[in-house]
């Protein structure tokens, strides 16, 4: 039946004022959350400003520099064990070709049996039990990766500890949108790629997980609720890229399905209960704060070196934030630091021994999408790293067996195609150890695109 015009007109106006509050709700802060698109969401917590525009944290430009957008990207090792550091080391240089990521490995005096055992009278002097050799060395490799970048000029820097992997589109699609998530945090007019350095000292994007609770206290509905991620500071944001969720780590699973994350979204948050130090951004500030106070070697205060920037997060004033899930997780393996220490390595730690399963199941690390740890874009010449860059790197492609022999060919063929257009890198030789990014000492100056994109 036909409205009357009256009746028309009323309705069109009812019509226009509900597309607009919904549109409206889109574009502007509220509370206690905020869309910012995409089915983003962004929360601000109780000393943070609600009002005024947000600008939403879609990836709007291009790759991230060599550095992904800090000033430097250290790489902690202990080399200790010269073959197992090397064949790390090694893997991890490939993966990064393949990525172009700049890395710099921090080169010094070796950690000697005297540097440990002062190290332990350190620790009996604080009233914590004596630790192995590898807990000493993780922490004292940490602190050297960090006083490399404090003797450089830049002015934030990347830890990664040398067992890490990552995914194939990090630099292109990964950090472009952790960054612009980040901005989010900070005022408008900062223009800086992380936003103001002031906003943030560590921000912890490689772990075994941020339950928000110690592991031991539960994961999953029962434990977490929306309430739990809506109390704290943070950004949601969509990112194709994550692994659909039954393909995340049993405990990454349990959590976002218990502060209902949707599908294909990270959050950035206020960190609550990291562990692991696979990896993390630090300013200079925080660095020197954590190299003078947080986690001294000759007055440590925890059991530790993640526990320490823990209760450096918590207790001691720095200013934190996690990813969940996370972009950096180490590799499926036996225990590193358990196999110095002295302790079985076959006994994995709770998160390793809860992921495993899965892990090789899918032939990927927890929580990486398409990663290097299966071995499929390994290289030996740099017609193949060419290649690999082009398909892999920079298209994101998953060019993996399992996916089929179709994709496998594409690599062999733009293999040849960059062969014959005699376009092959300079960047690497047919020694894949001494390929880019070199093994230098910190102060090793970044190129161009490596510097901070502040």
């Amino acid at each position: 039946m036909f409205l009357p015009s009256k009746h028309l007109f009323q309705a069109l106006f009812i019509f226009v004022v509900v597309v607009f509050l919904i549109f409206s709700r889109e574009l502007t802060y509220r509370s206690p959350t905020t869309d910012t698109g995409d089915g983003s969401s962004q929360q601000k917590g109780s000393s943070s400003s609600s009002s005024g525009v947000l600008t939403s944290p879609h990836w709007t430009g291009g790759p991230a520099n060599a550095t992904l957008g800090f000033g430097a990207i250290y790489v902690v090792s202990t080399d200790d064990d010269k073959r197992t550091s090397s064949r790390r080391r090694e893997r991890m240089i490939q993966a990064a070709n393949v990525s172009e990521i700049e890395l710099q490995i921090p080169r010094g005096p070796k950690a000697t049996n005297d540097d440990i055992d002062r190290f332990n009278v350190a620790m009996a002097h604080t009233g914590h039990r004596l630790v192995g050799n590898g807990t000493a060395l993780a922490w004292l490799s940490h602190i050297r990766a960090l006083q490399s970048f404090l003797a450089s000029d830049a002015e934030t820097a990347l830890i990664l500890e040398d067992d890490v992997d990552w995914d194939i589109r990090l630099r292109t699609v990964q950090i472009p949108r952790l960054a612009e998530a980040v901005r989010t945090l900070s005022p408008p007019e900062s223009s800086s790629y992380y936003g103001d350095l002031s906003d943030w000292d560590l921000l912890w994007i490689g772990h075994c997980g941020d339950w928000f609770n110690k592991l031991e206290d539960g994961v999953g509905t029962k434990y977490q609720t929306p309430a739990t991620l809506e109390r704290t500071t943070h950004v949601v944001y969509r990112d194709e890229t994550v692994p659909d969720r039954p393909d995340l780590h049993p405990y990454t699973k349990n959590l976002l399905d218990a502060i209902e994350l949707p599908e294909k979204r990270r959050a950035v948050h206020t960190s609550a209960h990291p562990l692991c130090t696979f990896g993390y951004a630090v300013t200079r500030a925080s660095a020197s704060h954590i190299v003078s106070d947080i986690a001294p070697i000759a007055h440590p205060e925890s059991q530790a070196y993640d526990m320490a920037l823990l209760r450096g997060c918590s207790k001691r004033g720095l200013k934190c934030y996690s990813l969940n899930p996370e972009l950096f997780h180490h590799m499926p393996g036996k225990s590193i630091i358990a196999a110095k220490d002295h302790r079985d390595p076959k006994r994995l730690a709770p998160v390793d021994a809860e992921g495993m399963p899965q892990a090789l199941r899918r032939n990927e690390t927890s929580n990486i999408g398409c990663g290097f740890w299966s071995g499929d874009f390994t290289f030996s010449s740099p017609v193949e790293l060419e290649a690999l860059r082009q398909e892999v790197g920079r298209k994101g492609r998953c060019l993996k067996a399992v996916h089929g022999e179709e994709e496998a060919e594409l690599v062999k063929a733009a293999a040849v195609k960059a062969a014959e257009s005699g376009n092959s890198t300079t960047a690497a030789t047919n020694s894949t150890a001494d390929a880019l990014p070199v093994e230098a000492e910190a102060e090793a100056s970044p190129d161009s695109n490596g510097k901070d994109a502040n």
